[in-house]
């Protein structure tokens, strides 16, 4: 666990780090001398991550996470703040699909529920126990993972490559907002794969 040694490093909390794309960032995040927290729901996994990224020389630890459960959530930040006294960065990349060769006629709720919990609630949620500690250090940065498949015009596009998907992928929204003032903190969306200048801005945004 990072010690009061680092607290004068910043401090990231990816969710979903232990494979794919949230490890990859992870590993990134580490580069650049930003202490990372994985967060996943697999212990197993988690420590495996841990452990491949500490062999690279990185900062980089794991907590259990589930960001469908508000007791783990709560735990996990509790956790970094009593360890880091400092929360910087989260990156809302855990998610779920599914649901992908469902038609929306055939959906079950309870797999709608499941998804809904794991891809909106639970990031909302996250970011709301994350706010106080960037608050009080002045400084955030929030990331949501999110997908081209949120975007009803490229959806409903005869010319999208996703011009045929049935199932209702539910991903965050690419809702920007930026606080003023004594509350610096910014949250961003990034899909992944999409061309443009919103991607090529978000690694600044990720670790200015």
């Amino acid at each position: 666990m990072h010690n009061q040694q680092n607290h004068n490093k910043r401090v990231a909390l990816v969710t979903g780090g232990n494979r794919g794309i949230g490890f990859e960032i992870a590993r990134q995040l580490a580069a650049r001398d930003i202490a990372v927290m994985i967060g996943t729901r697999n212990r197993e996994q988690g420590r495996q991550a841990q452990e491949r990224l500490k062999r690279e020389g990185l900062d980089v630890d794991f907590t259990f996470l589930d960001v469908t459960d508000a007791l783990s959530i709560q735990t996990a930040v509790g956790r970094i703040k009593d360890n880091c006294r400092r929360l910087d960065i989260l990156v809302n990349n855990a998610g779920i699909m599914v649901d992908a060769s469902t038609k929306i006629t055939e959906l079950n709720v309870t797999i709608l529920q499941n998804t809904l919990e794991t891809n909106a609630v639970g990031p909302l949620l996250l970011s709301q126990a994350c706010l106080p500690l960037m608050k009080a250090n002045r400084y955030g940065r929030i990331v949501n993972l999110s997908s081209i498949l949120g975007s009803l015009t490229d959806i409903a596009s005869p010319e999208s490559v996703h011009a045929d998907v049935q199932a209702p992928c539910v991903r965050r929204k690419s809702e920007n907002k930026k606080y003023s003032g004594r509350n610096p903190e910014i949250a961003a969306a990034l899909a992944p794969g999409a061309q443009g200048d919103v991607c090529a801005a978000q690694p600044d945004v990720i670790a200015a």
